[in-house]
């Protein structure tokens, strides 16, 4: 553990004793024969164990039948991970004629089975392997018309997409659940394939198919899927046979009231040990464990010589754990105390005996386990319960026979432990030549005791009551043991994986946000170049050479992409502000005679931007969002038309939307006078303008009437000419509604991207994502003979021109116009609309994000309504098979019907704000190519990134990073950032704090900025090197376990430190260990400062380096472990600084000993386990996978399954994960990994 750097270790004097060696272990031969504080919304007292080797199962004969076409299963289930092939529930009339729910050894499988051989079945590509309980839904309406939502399978809440076979029934086919056969809960007919698991909340609801929200629901932070009471689901309407074991007085009466009791075959019994308190058990899951574990991995097998099991769940660092063992034979020394939790084999094979009856251990690598001949003695008898206790807070460890209390003489800090590895509760054989068995009570007694106690926290049932103090191992105790300390478990708010698909523009990556704290603007303009469209006004003597010009400005197609200059406005004759350079329309541009241009590019149609232009005595600069892109620019002195929209109210016309245009004569002012960094996202945004000073010629177009938009609102009367019928719209800064968006649609579009005109297979696809709420949009095709019109949602990038448009679109609902047939996923799913439609009906859909539906309206009528929409960041889509248009209308205009009640407009404004805080570092990967990764900061700056695979110097690059937002950032266009069609992961990792910091004066360098968030664990600084031994501070409160350091301006490879060693690594190549005293001084960090010694990859004289320090905290955790290169890897605990497990959503190994790369993992980019898709930090090839590569996920930690030495070498790895805690602020427990 974190607080205890050393173990203790005690061996016997002769014969069988008590003794300790690594970490701690009570050990002792001889013999022969054979409180809770926690606050959830529903606590699950019992559950149902299933035991295999007992063949225990449930049955039950329905006396007449239900719906067998229609009906849902629910139960949470806990496996033992017996990996074979488990009946979870069944029903038929013999093996050959049957419907089964089960696990494929690990994939959760449906299938039916109907005598002459399988016809429906679906596979899931995800495993069940996790040491967790999980909520499994199987949802059935073989009446639906749509082929997958006939069996829908639910894991946590989320729908089950990815199957490896997925036959589906038939439209109106029967299954076997609901008809008069048998039916069984953890077996198949004939009484095999037993199931090994605990159940809890076991439902049938029949004739209904229903949402796993029936059953379960997520906290706020949509990370924690917990059961529903058991008053809640006794309300709903089971059905004919329907049913629900709530375990409460016995695994088999039936709670539901329709009194469908099961008959208990060879006993199911029940347990404590539910989904809402997780008590420990011995953990299958670590490397060398012996295979046979039964009574719910309770009990174990042991070989005999240096073969272990350990508890599923760790020790924190504080408090006393207590927990009762009896071995049925022993033979040599059986061995019980607590070990670390990180190993791959108990002992790593370091035991040597001077003699049979008096082990001696040595030191090999990292793992200690030696010790002396001392303590007290103790003569263990088999068959006999004993009380084991560990006392964290001072290192002792205890045994009790129920009568006296024997004590190890020495303390863990008697010998050293590597770091931070957890600790838990192991028992082992260490001679001898017959296997032994032990079992083990965490609270949940796996065999008969004479009385029950509790701790003193009212949890667990033991022989011995537990000394006051010590606590049985669930979470319940966690829980209550870091009521004070547990203050944050959304780990959304504070990292993110984001993956997102290049367009080649500028985009956002991360969700759009609504603003925070933003003035709001009522309208904005809308300019149509094709229709020579502008505002202007005639001389205005005065304004030629002092002036401020801004205005927000949304650009459109056709101008974007284009050659033809698209100008904002001229402001003196042959002069004036465009996006053109006279060969691509996307850069800003000066033009007096010619074209002085930016070379970052503007050309994102899905947000707003504020362009402001001034000009001091005839100098120019131009900014953009605040950000200086232009400067030192000629501003022509002579009187002139003023122009917007145009240059010089004659040509090259604006296309798009401008709001809030402004001009200051007299007076150059800076942006902060019209806009302003939002501090809840992160984002530029308007403000108030109306307090300015004008000047003479000055004026203030707020388009706020829609009959006179060029109308002044200054107080000057500098009003406008509205030539060609600018419009007024309800689309501003502040509103954004949802449009085309060119760079991620094939089509040609006009009117503010709200009409596409397009054929050869078009897919236009809408700017802004739906990720949840109620949303609107209509479409109305316009042109005449409207054929294969396709109206519904898609994901972005669609490909274009593959044979036909039903096949365009590969993800998504899309319904036709010419049959009202509705494609599912570039497929006909043989549902029908109840109408077609043609040129100009409008067609309205409605998309109900959180209740997974969609409905088509034809001019206000129902024409098709669907359910069971699965989830993707959908966007608005419309197709067509030839040339012809379409408007869309997202809200921005009045609706031609009324939609229904709570659906909402497309529009920023209404999209919902996440809780996630600002970027603060974006590590981000092409995953397609081979581009360099690259490394952005908030305290370096926007444009500017580091490479992690090389040692080259700092870059500044406008195409970049642009700004760093609310859950995300904001990119240009660089290949290595932002390529069209290729595929990316940022992780991003979020801070409170706003801006980029300030100095850190605890070390002897003072920092030139430090950022810091302690409760994510993170401090990003900068600081000036000496050439001399010295100090930096970080600004944690807490010791860093992990250093990145990179010289910005030289040359100079990256300088890694790690753990509580002295040595160090280098990122940007797979060098193993490096020992120079010149990196840190030999010197380990504090919890104010690190040490930084003469070596110039981190403190050359004068110059200039970033150094990102990592913490354990409630997120993050660090540390070592060894390795076996093996596919059954060790299991390694992911502890969080509070001594609670978290469920990583990140993971990074780093062999230490060997040339190794830095390899990566991520639950975005492998959602399931296996977890199989590889990045390397170092390495900048495009994503990998291969079974060598492999890692399961799982909660508490993860369990490497490749072989390859790169993340399971036969020596020390490092790891550092990121992850949710197992418990949240509340108490409530995470749901397993799938």
């Amino acid at each position: 553990m974190s607080k205890n750097k050393y173990d203790e270790f005690n061996l016997p004097p002769t014969g069988p004793n008590l003794c300790d060696f690594y970490g701690q272990y009570i050990g002792f031969g001889g013999g022969n024969g054979g409180a809770s504080g926690v606050a959830v919304d529903a606590l699950i007292a019992k559950s149902a164990l299933y035991i295999s080797g007992d063949n225990a199962r449930l049955n039950r004969t329905p006396s007449s039948a239900g719906n067998r076409d229609i009906w849902t299963f629910s139960t949470w289930v806990f496996r033992t991970l017996k990996n074979a092939e488990e009946i979870i529930f069944n029903a038929g009339a013999d093996d050959n004629n049957r419907t089964t729910i089960k696990f494929n050894a690990n994939n959760i499988q449906y299938f039916h089975f109907d005598g002459g051989g399988v016809t429906d079945v679906l596979t899931t590509n995800a495993v069940m392997r996790d040491l967790g309980w999980l909520h499994l839904v199987v949802a059935v309406d073989t009446t639906e018309a749509i082929e997958i939502n006939r069996v829908i399978i639910y894991v946590n809440g989320v729908r089950i997409t990815s199957y490896s076979t997925a036959n589906y029934p038939a439209q109106n086919a029967d299954t076997d659940f609901n008809s008069g056969e048998v039916h069984t809960i953890g077996c198949d007919i004939s009484g095999s394939n037993d199931l090994d698991a605990y159940l809890a909340e076991t439902v049938l609801i029949d004739a209904a198919q229903l949402a796993p929200t029936s059953f379960g629901q997520y906290d706020s932070s949509g990370l924690y899927w917990t059961p529903l009471s058991s008053a809640t689901i006794k309300e709903l309407t089971f059905g004919t046979n329907g049913f629900y074991l709530d375990n409460a007085s016995n695994a088999q009466t039936d709670a539901s009231g329709n009194g469908h009791n099961f008959t208990n075959n060879n006993t199911v019994t029940t347990s404590t040990h539910t989904p809402t308190n997780v008590y420990a058990t011995l953990n299958p899951l670590m490397a060398g464990s012996p295979g046979a574990f039964t009574q719910g991995n309770r009990t174990a097998t042991i070989p005999p010589v240096n073969s272990s099991v350990i508890s599923s769940l760790p020790m924190p660092a504080t408090g006393k754990w207590y927990c009762e063992f009896s071995f049925a034979t022993i033979h040599g020394y059986a061995v019980v105390g607590v070990s670390q939790m990180n190993a791959s084999t108990w002992l790593e094979n370091s035991a040597q005996y001077t003699s049979p009856s008096t082990p001696i251990f040595t030191e090999e690598g990292t793992l200690f386990t030696k010790g002396t001949q001392s303590g007290d003695s103790i003569t263990v008898a088999a068959d006999t319960i004993y009380g084991l206790m560990w006392d964290a807070d001072n290192s002792i460890l205890k045994l009790t026979d129920g009568t006296d209390t024997f004590q190890c003489a020495f303390t863990v800090n008697d010998i050293g432990i590597v770091g931070s590895v957890p600790l838990g509760f192991i028992f082992a054989i260490s001679s001898g030549s017959v296997t032994g068995v032990v079992s083990v009570n965490f609270g949940d007694p796996p065999f008969s005791i004479s009385s029950g106690n509790t701790d003193g926290n009212g949890q667990g049932n033991f022989e011995f009551a537990p000394p006051t103090g010590y606590l049985a191992l669930n979470t319940s105790n966690l829980a209550a043991s870091t009521t004070d300390t547990r203050t944050a478990s959304d780990i959304t708010k504070y990292f993110e994986p984001i993956l997102y698909e290049g367009n080649g523009t500028a985009q956002r990556v991360g969700p759009l946000q609504p603003f925070g704290d933003s003035y709001t603007v009522g309208k904005g303009a809308l300019f149509i170049g094709a229709n020579s469209e502008d505002l202007s006004r005639g001389s205005m003597s005065g304004t030629a050479n002092t002036f401020t010009m801004s205005m927000w400005v949304k650009r459109a197609d056709p101008a974007l992409g284009g050659t033809d200059a698209n100008f904002m406005f001229t402001t003196a004759s042959d002069a004036g502000l465009a996006f053109s350079n006279n060969s691509t329309a996307d850069l800003l541009s000066w033009y007096s005679g010619s074209y002085t241009a930016s070379t970052q590019v503007f050309n994102d149609a899905s947000s707003w931007m504020n362009v402001v232009f001034k000009s001091s005595s005839g100098t120019g600069t131009a900014y953009v969002n605040g950000v200086q892109i232009l400067g030192s620019l000629t501003v022509n002195g002579a009187d002139a038309t003023m122009a917007i929209g145009s240059y010089n109210n004659s040509s090259n016309f604006f296309d798009g939307y401008m709001a809030e245009v402004v001009l200051i004569d007299g007076t150059a002012l800076e942006p902060t006078s019209f806009g302003k960094v939002d501090t809840t996202t992160g984002r530029w945004i308007p403000i108030d303008v109306s307090g300015l000073t004008f000047g003479t010629n000055g004026f203030y177009l707020n388009f706020a009437s829609s009959g006179d938009v060029g109308n002044d609102v200054s107080g000057n009367n500098n009003d406008f000419t509205n030539n060609n019928t600018v419009v007024q719209v309800a689309d501003t800064p502040t509103s954004n509604f949802n449009t085309y968006d060119p760079s991620e649609s094939s089509g040609v579009f006009s009117t503010g991207n709200t009409i596409s005109a397009s054929g050869n297979n078009s897919i236009n696809i809408g700017t802004l994502p739906l990720h949840s709420g109620k949303w609107v949009f209509e479409a109305t095709g316009t042109t005449d003979s409207l054929v294969n019109h396709f109206v519904g949602v898609a994901g972005p990038l669609m490909p274009t021109d593959n044979g036909g448009a039903q096949s365009g679109f590969s993800d998504g609902y899309m319904l036709e116009n010419d049959d009202g047939s509705l494609w599912i996923d570039g497929a006909d799913s043989g549902l029908d609309a109840s109408a077609t439609w043609t040129t100009d009906d409008v067609i309205r859909l409605e998309i109900d994000r959180d209740n997974h539906t969609l409905q088509w309206f034809k001019n206000g009528s129902s024409i098709l309504s669907i359910k069971n929409v699965y989830d993707k960041n959908w966007r608005t889509a419309t197709s067509y098979a030839t040339f012809m248009a379409t408007t869309m209308n997202s809200g921005a205009s009045s609706f031609a019907g009324t939609p229904t009640s709570g659906f909402l407009a497309i529009s920023q404004d209404n999209m919902a704000s996440t809780n996630q805080f600002i970027s603060a570092l974006s590590w981000t990967k092409n995953r397609d190519a081979a581009d360099d990764y690259l490394l952005m900061d908030r305290v370096r700056g926007v444009n500017k990134y580091l490479h992690s695979d090389d040692a080259a110097v700092e870059v500044t690059n406008v195409e970049t990073v642009q700004r760093f937002l609310k859950g995300g950032i904001q990119v240009g266009s660089d290949v290595e950032i932002n390529t069209a069609n290729e595929s990316y992961v940022s992780w991003n990792w979020y801070m409170e704090a706003t801006g980029s910091g300030s100095s850190n004066t605890d070390g002897s360098i003072n920092t030139t900025s430090t950022l810091v968030d302690t409760t994510l664990g993170l401090s990003i600084s900068t600081y000036t090197g000496t050439g001399s031994n010295a100090t930096v501070g970080h600004g944690l409160g807490a010791v860093p376990r992990l250093i990145f350091i990179k010289n910005r301006g030289v040359t100079d490879s990256w300088a890694v430190y790690y753990g509580d060693n002295t040595d160090y690594l280098v990122l940007d190549t797979a060098t193993g260990t490096v020992d120079d005293a010149t990196m840190w001084q030999d010197t380990t960090p504090t919890s104010t400062v690190w040490s930084i010694g003469t070596n110039h990859q981190v403190n050359a004289d004068g110059e200039n380096y970033i150094a990102y320090c990592f913490a354990n905290s409630q997120f993050i955790s660090v540390g070592e472990f060894l390795g076996n290169e093996n596919v059954n890897g060790p299991y390694v605990s992911t502890v969080n600084s509070l001594g609670v497990p978290i469920q990583p959503t990140f993971v990074m190994i780093k062999n230490m000993s060997q040339s190794r790369s830095w390899n990566v993992w991520d639950n975005k980019r492998s959602p399931f386990n296996v977890s199989q898709n590889l990045l390397e930090w170092d390495y900048v090839q495009a994503e990998q996978t291969g079974s060598t590569y492999f890692i399961d996920i799982v909660t508490g930690g993860f369990k490497p399954r490749g072989t390859h030495e790169t993340i399971n070498g036969a020596e020390q790895m490092l790891y550092f994960a990121m992850g949710s805690p197992i418990i949240d602020t509340s108490g409530r427990i995470i749901a397993g990994k799938l």
